[in-house]
C-alpha cells in the first residue's frame, strides 16, 4: 500500500483582511486568555481595518511564524534594491568623475 505524505499545516488566513481581501495584515497586540487561547489585535496595512480574533495557540504561532518570514524576505528585498541602487550612484558619480563634470563648489554648502 502506498504510504500518504504528510502535508504542512495550511497558512492561518489570519494575514487576510476580511474587508478588502489584502494580504496585509499585521498583529498589532495580543493577550493569552484561557484554555492557551490568544487574543488578537490585527490591521490591515491596505485599508486600516482593525479587528479582535482569538485563535488556538498553535494558529497564533503558525500566523507568527509566517509574519516572521515574510519580514525576513522584505528585509532581504530591501537590502538587494538598496545595494542595487548605491551601485547605481556609486557608478554615476564615478563617470561624472571620470568626465570632469564634478568640481569642488558642488559640494559647498
Amino acid at each position: 500500500m502506498f504510504e500518504r505524505r504528510r502535508q504542512p499545516p495550511p497558512g492561518t488566513g489570519l494575514q487576510v483582511c476580511p474587508v478588502c481581501r489584502a494580504d496585509y495584515v499585521v498583529p498589532v497586540w495580543w493577550e493569552e486568555v484561557e484554555n492557551g487561547r490568544l487574543r488578537l489585535l490585527l490591521r490591515c496595512g491596505e485599508c486600516d481595518t482593525h479587528h479582535d480574533v482569538e485563535v488556538a495557540g498553535d494558529v497564533a504561532d503558525r500566523f507568527e511564524k509566517e509574519y516572521l518570514r515574510d519580514l525576513e524576505a522584505m528585509e532581504a528585498t530591501l537590502e538587494r534594491l538598496d545595494r542595487a541602487r548605491m551601485a547605481a550612484e556609486a557608478s554615476a558619480f564615478s563617470a561624472a568623475l571620470a568626465r570632469d563634470l564634478i568640481e569642488a563648489d558642488d559640494f559647498r554648502s
